[in-house]
């Protein structure tokens, strides 16, 4: 559940901004209640934060990727399309 409250909370901050998003947006966008969110993050700050540490470590993931694949010789391109 934690991960689908990321994945809902990131893509709705990329999209449209995490000022302008409630709790209450996240909640409807992912089909559960406020309760729910609360229940993994205590408040908007803490929910800001772990979405901001969990796109650090996707970076981290693809960079790596790209360079795992770059010594084989493929390109990011076409690494991202296989990630």
């Amino acid at each position: 559940m934690k991960n689908k409250i990321l994945h809902n909370a990131t893509d709705m901050f990329l999209n449209i901004g995490f000022k302008s998003i409630t709790m209450d947006d996240i909640a409807t966008n992912s089909g559960i209640s406020k309760k729910t969110i609360y229940a993994h993050f205590s408040n908007k700050i803490e929910l800001v934060q772990a979405v901001t540490l969990n796109m650090f470590d996707v970076i981290k993931k693809v960079n790596k990727y790209r360079v795992d694949l770059a010594t084989l010789g493929y390109s990011l391109e076409i690494s991202v399309l296989y990630f």
